[in-house]
């Protein structure tokens, strides 16, 4: 399926896959691709009403906590300003899972 929307998806969800197997090399490189296709400007709002979360932002904040998982803290803190500053403002306030995770 070439929609960005879904396939981005999926890219998230194989990298927490793997990170939750301890593959925290092999989830941040799935996640690089994944950041390729998703723009949160143009996708967020639409992976949250066909999954109710975006799992993509989501991917990318969990990847900070790979990051220091790998020592690299200096990355994690890069990783979470970046959250705060160009996910977050772009997500609904309304959906709490995103917010949070």
């Amino acid at each position: 399926h070439n929609d960005p929307i879904h396939f981005s998806r999926a890219l998230a969800m194989q990298s927490e896959m793997m990170a939750r197997h301890g593959k925290f090399e092999a989830a941040l490189d799935i996640k690089s691709q994944m950041v390729l296709l998703y723009d949160v400007h143009k996708h967020t709002i639409r992976i949250s009403q066909a999954y109710g979360s975006d799992r993509c932002g989501q991917c990318i904040a969990q990847s900070a906590l790979w990051h220091l998982r790998l020592g690299d803290t200096k990355r994690s803190l890069e990783v979470c300003e970046r959250v705060l500053m160009d996910l977050l403002p772009w997500m609904d306030p309304q959906n709490i899972h995103n917010g949070f995770l």
